[in-house]
């Protein structure tokens, strides 16, 4: 009875919540549905999905992420909502700066939060796509902690050719590079037969 009172409840304040606030609602979910009547279900769920729609600005790669995790998990189909959280996180891979996309893909790994797999690889996706177009070390000055965003790349895989030429030349320019950093670049243009590189 606590549960259906509280469902309700949360089923009819909905449009007073912010996005984050409405997030916590979302990832309560799962626990509640086992317990409620479908009738109870269906309002609730729907008000979750509109209110996400509505507030799709205030949400977060990494809300976005759990918000379709859940609805996954509840196997609750709303397309028009999948199509505008698709673009939302097509957009917004393509227009943040690469740290902060390098940073949620981290976050992604060790985060306790629930995981959408389809978006966590439209991310990777659009930063492979960035570093590829990597050429000079002014590239490489994109990371706020490039020798850290190095080993970061390299743990996802994300390292192509471009990247390691680019950090040869931020490298052979004297900046930042502390010998692990050097070695770690070593070994990753050893592994991937980068050789005509400076330095």
């Amino acid at each position: 009875q606590l549960l259906t009172a509280t469902a309700m409840r949360l089923g009819t304040s909905i449009e007073d919540c912010q996005g984050p606030e409405l997030i916590t609602v979302v990832e309560m979910l799962p626990q509640f549905v086992p317990f409620l009547a479908q009738k109870q279900v269906t309002p609730l769920v729907t008000a979750c999905t509109r209110g996400c729609a509505a507030r799709i600005t205030e949400l977060t790669f990494s809300d976005v992420c759990v918000l379709m995790a859940v609805l996954d998990e509840l196997r609750w189909s709303d397309p028009p909502l999948e199509a505008i959280l698709a673009q939302r996180q097509q957009v917004w891979a393509e227009s943040q700066p690469l740290q902060g996309c390098l940073q949620e893909l981290m976050d992604f790994r060790h985060t306790t939060r629930r995981r959408w797999t389809p978006f966590e690889d439209t991310l990777r996706t659009a930063v492979l796509n960035r570093i590829r177009r990597f050429k000079t070390s002014a590239d490489v000055a994109q990371f706020s902690d490039p020798p850290r965003a190095l080993g970061h790349l390299l743990e996802l895989n994300l390292a192509p050719r471009s990247l390691l030429e680019a950090m040869c030349w931020w490298v052979a320019k004297g900046d930042r590079a502390d010998a692990d950093t050097i070695i770690m670049l070593y070994e990753a243009c050893k592994k991937r037969g980068v050789t005509d590189h400076p330095g």
